[in-house]
């Protein structure tokens, strides 16, 4: 169901590329812009990462938009994304929405 694409989703994101055994294109590349300031430029790589590294792990969703809160006072790093996905073969109109916090 939804709650096992969710948890997918932030497995793939918060795991870093390569850093599993047997695995080594598992995860995401998001590591490398955690410490970079917040722009349009940074947003446009990690929103790169993020539908590439989604299309290969998680292929029953279709993201459908990418926003980002830098809470620096926290230090984090909110993602926000929205998508749509396939249940039992069959596309749904439902967006559903997750946030996926890193810590920096």
């Amino acid at each position: 169901g939804i709650d096992a694409i969710k948890n997918s989703i932030r497995n793939i994101l918060l795991t870093r590329r390569g850093s599993i055994p047997g695995k080594p294109r598992f995860g995401s590349d998001l590591h490398r812009i955690l410490f970079q300031p917040l722009d349009h430029l940074t947003e446009s790589i990690a929103s790169n990462y993020i539908r590439e590294s989604l299309s290969e792990y998680e292929p029953r969703i279709s993201v459908k938009k990418l926003t980002y809160n830098n809470v620096e006072e926290f230090n984090k790093l909110v993602i926000n994304l929205e998508f749509t996905y396939r249940d039992n073969d069959f596309d749904t109109d439902n967006v559903e929405e997750i946030s996926v916090t890193f810590n920096i």
